[in-house]
């Protein structure tokens, strides 16, 4: 009992001084995630791209342009957040052309509300950075959607969710 009671007392003063309420702020702030390109699926569903699962990246086989789509997941199911204040798409390109990826925000039905996009030119390994807020909706969808040109590959995407 006496161990019981020494426990609560310390609990206490932790509350008070605001120790605890400090822990539970700065773990709940941010909640960064990674993703492979491989959770990225080919938007027309015709097989256009190929998984490479040991390495985690997408690389698009058309000859030419091609869309894919990728999931984006949330812990915080609000309506009127603002999530991510910025989204990184991390390509390898083989076409110097401009790559384009948006982040879309959907509400229940699956129509979008708001996108924010970015994009990278040249060739090698290359960042697309969604540099903005986006408002989500309460239980909506969110996705990033990518344009990429022949063997263009998506090696995977990063956030921190607000």
């Amino acid at each position: 009992m006496k161990n019981k009671l020494s426990f609560l007392k310390t609990l206490a003063l932790l509350s008070a001084t605001g120790f605890l309420g400090a822990i539970s702020n700065s773990a709940i702030a941010e909640d960064g995630k990674a993703i492979p390109g491989t959770n990225c699926v080919d938007q027309s569903n015709q097989n256009h791209v190929s998984y490479a699962s040991f390495n985690g990246y997408l690389t698009n086989d058309v000859n030419g342009y091609n869309r894919v789509e990728c999931p984006v997941v949330r812990d915080t199911m609000a309506a009127r957040s603002n999530h991510f204040n910025l989204v990184r798409v991390q390509l390898q390109k083989f076409n110097a052309t401009r790559t384009t990826c948006s982040l879309y925000s959907r509400n229940q039905t699956g129509n979008t509300g708001s996108f924010r996009s970015g994009s990278a030119s040249g060739t090698g390994y290359r960042t697309v950075n969604i540099a903005q807020p986006i408002q989500s909706f309460y239980y909506g969808a969110m996705n990033i959607s990518c344009g990429l040109q022949n063997d263009d590959r998506l090696h995977g995407y990063n956030y921190s969710e607000k």
